[in-house]
């Protein structure tokens, strides 16, 4: 037998569940083997301070005493949210005030007065075919629309000067 099946036996042998041969075997192994023979004992005596243990039965107060001592223990300090603290707080103030000023300071309003009217005779031809093209379908660009419409005054009035 080697170390490995005598430690695999070692729970067995001492609750007495092997016998014969295999007993022999074990037991030959362990009086040669001095390292076995220390894992039998020390097995042995682990069931043995195990089986003791059952035999006491918990005091009556235990669970008074087990109250008292967690009462005893200090309550842990509850500090402040991190928002209320200095580091951040300010900080965060500071940009929720420039977030405020930004929203309600007033802004000036740019006139950007009569439109002027711009000449270009060289994309009115590509615009109005784009617009044709356009009205052939269900719903027209409204963006081509407005700029056929645009290079369409312009080309009137820049025939309008030219005359």
């Amino acid at each position: 037998m080697n170390c490995k099946k005598c430690a695999e036996l070692i729970s067995e042998y001492v609750d007495d569940c092997i016998a014969g041969e295999l007993e022999e075997q074990f037991r030959a192994h362990i009086s040669g083997c001095p390292s076995c023979e220390r894992n039998v004992r020390a097995t042995e005596a682990l069931i043995m301070s195990l089986r003791g243990l059952s035999s006491q039965a918990a005091p009556c107060d235990c669970w008074a005493r087990v109250r008292e001592q967690i009462t005893a223990l200090p309550l842990p300090v509850q500090r402040p949210l991190w928002v209320f603290r200095p580091a951040f707080a300010v900080p965060v103030l500071a940009l929720l005030m420039l977030l405020a000023v930004m929203v309600f300071w007033p802004t000036a309003v740019h006139d950007p007065g009569p439109p002027v009217l711009v000449s270009a005779p060289e994309y009115s031809g590509y615009i109005s075919a784009h617009s044709n093209l356009q009205r052939q379908q269900a719903l027209a660009d409204p963006h081509v629309v407005f700029v056929t419409s645009e290079l369409e005054q312009a080309s009137y009035s820049y025939d309008q000067q030219n005359r």
